[in-house]
This record gives structure tokens, C-alpha cells and sequence, in this order.
């Protein structure tokens, strides 16, 4: 009987001797475990950024506004070409600043190039253009007013689209055919001529619509979110009024405001660089307006055919005839 009781003990010991092993051996591996992995590094820990993921940011210390940033080494000498909205009278010496892979670059002088289509409007659509410095794997990019500027804590730092690819690659497009629709603002809602122009499109062979929206109707935004979910139209949202006052008309002693209807030829711009690596043609077009090609059966072969025929033509502009009845002088 004792000897009974003898066992069940050390078994009873054995068994609670290995379930602390266990314990301790698990608690040594776990821990080793959480030691082994390294703490976070990388780009937001030695790049302070706050990024941007709005379609206009303002500028700190400025009067101006960016919108996008975009990789454009066609003008020699430069690499970024970074598309803003610009007060005409305040305009001022800026230096780019970039992320490089997980630090901050040196800074680089800009030129700042004010679009001449301003009609009079004290804002403008406006390219600046700067230079990587060399050994910069650039991500981002951020526009400064002094050269040595330590504190970036509070800057909006704008991803660079479109990057570099090599010039022995043949180019390759997700799109044949994009079009590019102005500007939609005061609750335009008008549903029935937005789907036919958009069923017009895609019968011409249009495989993406890029439309900026201040602010359309009801209607029309549900209509528009149908067919961004099919992937015919992308949306960009522009609050425009949010930050000026934009005006609903084209001429500034006509109309007034602080920039040209609601910013049109800044979203056309962006458009433009927003569609570069992603689509062959880019058609610039109001609401109103499409082009008819009536010896093709879309607009893609009638492009393929013209740049057949002017094979060094980079683009074409259709003719548009307005008939006014009043004289405006433009400054």
C-alpha cells in the first residue's frame, strides 16, 4: 500500500515536473521569438511624410496648390513635372525635395512655368519642374521655399506617377482609347445625355473616361459609381470650392471668381499626364462633344490611321467653331 502511494506521488511529481518544462521552454522560444524580429525602419521612420491622398494640397507657406506629380524627362534637364494651381501674383523661388527610397535628398532648384491661358483669372494652371539629385530612387516629392529647409514635419508629400521605364522596352497600354471630361460641377445631373454619351463612347471603341467631379447630382453620381464599377469611367474627385472660388464661366471681367471654370484646364492637364503610361490615345472633351469618324468604324482606327499618315505628329486638334455676339478683350 505504501509503495502505491509512493508511485502515484512521483508520478504525480513527474507529470507536473514535465508540464512546467513545457511552460519554460515555450516561454524561452516565445520570447526569443518577439527579440529576433528587428523594429520597424524604412521610409516613414527617415522621411517624415504625410501624404497626400487628395486631389489638391496646399502648399505650405504659399498662396498655391498642388495637384499631382508626375516622372517627365522629355525636357532636358528635369525629371519631375509636378502640375499645380498657382496665384499669378505671388509667384516665388521654390526647391523640390524628395524621398529617396527611405531618405530625404538634397534640395533642387524649380522652374516654375504659369500656363498663358489664364484669361485674366488671379490663379492659373501651372507645371513646375525640378531635377532628382543623383543616387535618389525618388518615391515622393514635396515643394519647398528656403533650400535648407530642416523642418518638413508639416509638409504633404505627393507620390511620383509614371515611373521611368527602359527605353528598350516596347510600351505596352491597358488602354487603346481615354477620354477626358471637363469639369462637372453645380449638381449637373442631366442623366439621360451622360449615359448616351457614354454608350456613344464605348460603341466608338472608348475603353476608359476619366471625369473630374466637383459636384454632380444625385442621379448622376449613381449612375457614374454603375459605371466605375464596370471600369468605363474613372472618377477623381475635385473639390475645387473647397479652397477657391472658381468661376462658372471662362472670362475673369465676364465672370469673376479666382479661377477659370472651376479649373478646367488643370484637370484636362492632369488628365493628360494621368493617362500617359496607361493609354495609346487621349481625347479632351466637354460633355457635349463627340467626334464622329465617318469613315471608321471607331476611333481608334481612324488614330492608327492618321498616325500612319503623319507618323511624327504627337497630336491632332479638331476644329471647333463658337459664334459670339460680343466683343471681350482678354488680358
Amino acid at each position: 500500500m505504501e509503495k502505491t502511494r509512493q508511485l502515484k506521488l512521483k508520478f504525480f511529481l513527474f507529470i507536473n515536473a514535465i508540464f512546467i518544462f513545457i511552460i519554460i521552454i515555450t516561454t524561452v522560444r516565445t520570447s526569443r521569438s518577439y527579440r529576433s524580429i528587428p523594429p520597424p525602419c524604412g521610409a516613414l521612420d527617415t522621411c517624415p511624410l504625410q501624404l497626400s491622398n487628395q486631389s489638391i494640397t496646399p502648399l505650405e507657406n504659399t498662396k498655391h496648390f498642388l495637384v499631382s506629380a508626375y516622372m517627365d524627362q522629355r525636357v532636358k534637364g528635369f525629371d519631375i513635372r509636378i502640375i499645380g494651381i498657382f496665384r499669378r501674383d505671388s509667384i516665388q523661388t521654390l526647391y523640390c525635395l524628395f524621398c529617396c527610397s527611405g531618405h530625404l535628398s538634397t534640395t533642387t532648384p524649380v522652374t516654375v512655368s504659369v500656363h498663358s491661358d489664364h484669361f485674366g483669372f488671379p490663379f492659373s494652371a501651372t507645371d513646375v519642374m525640378c531635377q532628382i539629385p543623383p543616387n535618389c530612387e525618388a518615391t515622393h516629392v514635396t515643394l519647398l521655399t528656403q533650400p535648407d529647409s530642416v523642418e518638413v514635419s508639416n509638409q504633404r508629400w505627393l507620390p511620383i506617377k509614371n515611373k521611368e521605364t527602359s527605353k528598350e522596352e516596347e510600351k505596352t497600354f491597358q488602354f487603346d482609347f481615354t477620354v477626358c471630361i471637363s469639369t462637372l460641377f453645380g449638381e449637373y445631373n442631366n442623366v439621360l445625355q451622360f449615359a448616351q454619351t457614354l454608350e456613344m463612347y464605348r460603341l466608338l471603341g472608348v475603353d476608359r473616361v476619366v471625369i473630374y467631379n466637383t459636384s454632380a447630382g444625385p442621379e448622376l453620381n449613381r449612375l457614374l459609381k454603375t459605371y466605375s464599377e464596370e471600369g468605363l469611367v474613372e472618377m477623381v474627385e475635385w473639390p475645387i470650392h473647397k479652397y477657391l472660388n472658381p468661376s462658372n464661366g471662362w472670362l475673369f471681367s465676364k465672370h469673376g471668381g479666382d479661377l477659370q471654370y472651376y479649373g478646367q484646364l488643370v484637370t484636362l492637364n492632369d488628365c493628360i499626364y494621368r493617362s500617359m503610361d496607361w493609354s495609346r490615345y487621349v481625347l479632351l472633351n466637354d460633355i457635349d462633344e463627340i467626334i464622329m469618324p465617318y469613315q471608321h468604324d471607331n476611333l481608334k482606327s481612324m488614330m492608327d490611321m492618321l498616325q500612319q499618315q503623319h507618323p511624327d505628329v504627337g497630336y491632332f486638334v479638331h476644329l471647333t467653331i463658337l459664334h459670339f455676339t460680343q466683343t471681350y478683350v482678354i488680358f
